[in-house]
């Protein structure tokens, strides 16, 4: 059994992952590189005989560095299932149309998602007999519908466990059922040895959003249509109540509440009550409006409304929050006059040092890559954990890692 790491190994974004054995052929998400300076980065290392041999593709959640190369299997060729929860494959259509643009691959693609549902969570199950393989899945709590993938193929075991956060306020987090050490894990470190609390990161948000209000600057703050933007009204609610008052959110971000509500086996029971009045509290417009808008000093709105609707021109007395990596156009927005202030300020949607050390200790793998980041930063936990006695490789894009299966 060997996986090929086709992206998403000393680097941030296109994360897609190779496992094949004996008759078994597998994808493991098929993301972009948001970001890419040069088209031959942008997308995975796919072609058409790799995608030709694949039985099935496993998508562990909705973002573009995981999902917007999917119409590219579709061009090379590939006509089997994509697996993914219902959740993930909803989001997935809306990520795809956003980025469509009048390409080919767009609507054959979406025929063929599958959803996990009803299948249960944390047990071993098989697609079909025919499949030589058999494999558990469970929620990550990185975003709404978020999972990792456990694959057993002649009793050899490899984990992936997709973009992973025990943080979030509304999300929950599973474990696999593990009977016996793994082979190999595959993890999100994407925060390197990050060991600053989640709150720490709220209350530097909070102090920003503060500061700029005292100047009578507006806020806006910018994510994922799932994730993020609810986590913070969350906060907010738990924190700092008197923000809600001066709140408005997107069409967009109304409307992923009732994705929430839909979805409560991924939800905390005491975040339904708090979903529900946040949806009944804030008020709805448009960024375009709210900008030239004074009844409301904070707006949450997604990186696709940004991006469509924001311009040097209607961006005067504006402070941007950005808790992940920055929107390199609106970066771009600064060669022009005004330019809003663009602050880059942590929420935390990927594990901690702390959180590894669990994950690690739990599973307890012979081998261990991380995912999500450069090696210059993967290093520091490679130190970490290489230092009481685990073996982490530091992979890179088009690398091959072998298991012998007895």
């Amino acid at each position: 059994m060997k996986v090929t790491f086709l992206g998403g190994v000393n680097e941030y974004g296109r994360s897609c992952f190779h496992l094949q054995a004996d008759r078994v052929s597998i994808l493991i998400d098929c993301g972009i590189m948001k970001n890419a300076h040069v088209e031959h980065k942008r997308f995975p290392l796919l072609n058409r005989e790799i995608v030709e041999s694949l039985d099935v593709v496993f998508i562990t959640h909705s973002h573009e560095d995981h999902t917007a190369a999917l119409p590219l299997l579709c061009e090379l060729g590939f006509k089997g299932s994509i697996y993914a929860t219902s959740a993930t494959l909803n989001q997935t259509i809306q990520v795809l149309t956003s980025l469509q643009n009048g390409k080919q691959g767009y609507s054959s693609i979406t025929q063929q998602f599958r959803p996990l549902e009803p299948l249960p969570r944390q047990t071993w199950l098989q697609l079909a007999p025919n499949y030589q393989f058999d494999f558990q899945y469970g929620y990550s709590g990185h975003t709404l519908g978020s999972v990792w993938f456990l694959f057993r193929i002649n009793g050899e075991q490899i984990f992936f466990s997709g973009d992973y956060s025990t943080e979030s306020p509304i999300l929950t987090t599973d474990q696999p059922i593990i009977e016996k050490p793994i082979e190999i894990a595959i993890l999100d470190g994407a925060y390197g040895n990050e060991t600053c609390s989640q709150q720490t990161y709220l209350e530097e948000i909070y102090h920003a959003i503060e500061h700029a209000l005292t100047l009578k600057k507006k806020v806006l703050l910018h994510g994922p249509i799932y994730g993020k933007l609810q986590d913070l009204l969350m906060y907010f609610q738990n924190d700092r109540a008197n923000f809600l008052t001066d709140t408005a959110i997107s069409q967009e971000i109304r409307a992923s509440f009732e994705a929430y509500m839909n979805n409560q086996s991924n939800v905390k029971k005491q975040a339904l009550k708090q979903i529900d009045e946040l949806a009944n509290q804030l008020q709805t417009i448009p960024l375009t409006t709210w900008l030239h808008n004074d009844s409301f000093s904070i707006g949450l709105f997604t990186e696709h409304e940004l991006l469509k609707e924001l311009t040097a021109e209607n961006a005067d007395n504006l402070l941007i929050l950005c808790t992940g990596p920055y929107l390199e156009k609106i970066v771009a927005i600064g060669d022009k006059q005004p330019f809003p202030q663009y602050v880059q300020k942590r929420y935390k949607v990927h594990p901690s040092v702390y959180e590894l050390h669990e994950q690690i200790k739990y599973l307890k793998p012979k081998r261990i890559v991380f995912s999500h980041s450069p090696n210059k930063q993967i290093t520091y936990l490679q130190e970490v954990f290489t230092a009481i006695g685990e073996d982490v490789v530091l992979a890179e894009v088009g690398d091959v890692l072998e298991m012998i299966v007895k």
